[in-house]
């Protein structure tokens, strides 16, 4: 055990030296920071918008122009005059409605909520069974609406709810997990033996007593906390960022996981299209601080499978530019694949496919792809792709002629 330790003492010091790890660490946290940024100022951008008084200029400007246009333009008939003064007229009520008290959206209003809970089952009792599509939406929405009702938390349906800690976390952990976070793991593990072949290192790697699969696995375990201590700090910045910018609110905002959804076929527009429906018997509701901590969670255990795949292209590939290039491609073309076919069943079972855990938990990747997905399934598919891809490697390093 002590040798094993020593093995993994020098692997970790190797991986130090080469800068690797501190290079991939500070290009993830610059990436997180200018992503941290840009939710900064999209949110100020949205309160900009959502000012009435803006909102009231931009309304009494667009006045002015048209009745300028009605009292100037010599060309107008009188069906044109008639249309502006239309508009102008349901403008001047937009005007009005600003003016009245606007309601505060921050406050727990039960008589409200309830009403939208009414008025929801009523649009669901109303329409005929054959819209599966909207009957899902609404009924989602009537879960979500009953939970704010008896936890006592505002929520306005049909308004989009504001930028959070929360949901800036769980936006990045949707995109970053299907290329970002993966790419980052290639970087630290695609020239982990590759490195040390193509370098001819290797063979004196091999002069000590230790098996070739001892050293193996220590190169493996190394490179695995390597990838999941470099994610977790750039996510654990991630998080003190946004908390420092938008500040722990809308932590008990409700979050539904565990929506899965079916394909069906419906009348859209005048034709018959294909399309998904959920199905809201099976979900759970979490807070929105929940769902973000085990999301973070969920993408750390993902993170040891996409580690893994560089492990093993590091391990079939002598050269480092080319494992490194192939586990590149291998993430970016199956990513790609999977999202252009995503209707067939059998590609739940890429391991691209279910890098991204938060998406698999709350239903997203079962609406992506039409059928039934559940967190426990894609956590299985890629406990599987990591058993087989380091049963692999390791027969291949075994078999493999270095020394000659």
């Amino acid at each position: 055990m002590m040798e094993f330790g020593n093995i993994v003492k020098n692997e970790w010091i190797k991986l130090i030296r080469r800068r690797r790890f501190l290079v991939v660490l500070l290009l993830g946290i610059v990436l997180v920071s200018i992503y941290a940024y840009a939710q900064h100022l999209q949110a100020n951008h949205i309160k900009h918008d959502a000012d009435p008084a803006v909102q009231k200029q931009e309304i009494t400007d667009r006045i002015e122009r048209l009745e300028s246009r009605l009292n100037t333009d010599a060309g107008l008939t009188a069906a044109d005059k008639a249309n502006i003064a239309d508009r102008i007229k349901s403008l001047n009520q937009s005007v009005d409605q600003l003016n009245q008290p606007q309601p505060d959206l921050t406050v727990f209003d039960a008589a409200t909520t309830q009403k939208t809970i009414d008025d929801l089952n009523k649009q669901i009792q109303a329409m005929s069974p054959d819209k599966e599509v909207e009957i899902g939406e609404l009924q989602l929405e009537v879960q979500l609406q009953q939970y704010t009702l008896d936890h006592h938390i505002p929520m306005v349906v049909n308004h989009d709810p504001p930028i959070t800690a929360w949901s800036a976390i769980r936006d990045l952990l949707d995109i970053g997990s299907q290329l970002f976070i993966p790419l980052l793991c290639v970087l630290l593990a695609a020239d982990m033996v590759s490195g040390e072949q193509s370098g001819g290192t290797i063979k004196l790697l091999l002069t000590r007593p230790a098996s070739r699969g001892k050293i193996l696995f220590a190169k493996y375990i190394t490179t695995v906390t390597a990838s999941v201590s470099v994610i977790a700090i750039i996510l654990a910045v991630l998080t003190g960022l946004l908390l420092l910018v938008f500040g722990p609110g809308g932590a008990h905002a409700p979050i539904a996981v565990d929506v899965k959804y079916h394909s069906v076929t419906e009348m859209i527009h005048g034709s018959m299209t294909h399309t998904v429906a959920a199905d809201p018997s099976t979900l759970s509701i979490v807070t929105a601080s929940h769902f973000s901590l085990n999301a973070i969670l969920l993408t750390l255990v993902a993170t040891v499978a996409m580690c893994t795949l560089g492990f093993f292209c590091s391990i079939l590939v002598r050269s480092a530019a080319v494992s490194t290039g192939v586990a590149i491609a291998t993430i970016i073309i199956g990513t790609i694949v999977v999202h252009i076919i995503s209707g067939a069943k059998w590609m739940q079972y890429f391991i691209t496919a279910n890098f991204g855990l938060p998406s698999s938990w709350t239903g997203d990747l079962s609406q992506q792809f039409g059928f039934p997905v559940t967190l426990t399934s894609s956590i299985v598919i890629l406990l599987v792709w990591t058993v087989v891809m380091y049963g692999a490697g390791h027969t291949i390093f075994k078999r493999r002629d270095i020394l000659g």
